[in-house]
């Protein structure tokens, strides 16, 4: 179905992981392809965003913004859901205490 990801996984597919474990400076342009891939399929998917333990570079985060505000028709269109899993409840939003 998929390459292997480095950034993604895709191995319970249409469930998307997220793996922010295993980001590292410069894998924007990883995360921008593999993210292709993804809208480029025929299927939707639900993308899980897991915590991170470390900080973004802010390069990547800038091109991870820019891919999502120029593709953010085509990912609505195949990303039925997104879940995010904030770690600490602190940080949650309010509506969703």
């Amino acid at each position: 179905m998929f390459p292997k990801f480095d950034l993604h996984d895709v191995s319970a597919f249409p469930i998307v992981r997220f793996q922010a474990s295993h980001i590292y400076k410069g894998c924007g342009d990883v995360w921008c392809a593999e993210m292709d891939l993804l809208v480029a399929g025929e299927d939707p998917f639900v993308l899980v965003y897991l915590p991170a333990l470390q900080e973004e570079d802010h390069q990547d985060r800038k091109m991870r913004g820019i891919w999502l505000k120029t593709n953010k028709d085509m990912l609505a269109g195949k990303c039925v859901a997104l879940i995010i899993v904030e770690p600490d409840s602190k940080n949650a939003p309010r509506s969703r205490r």
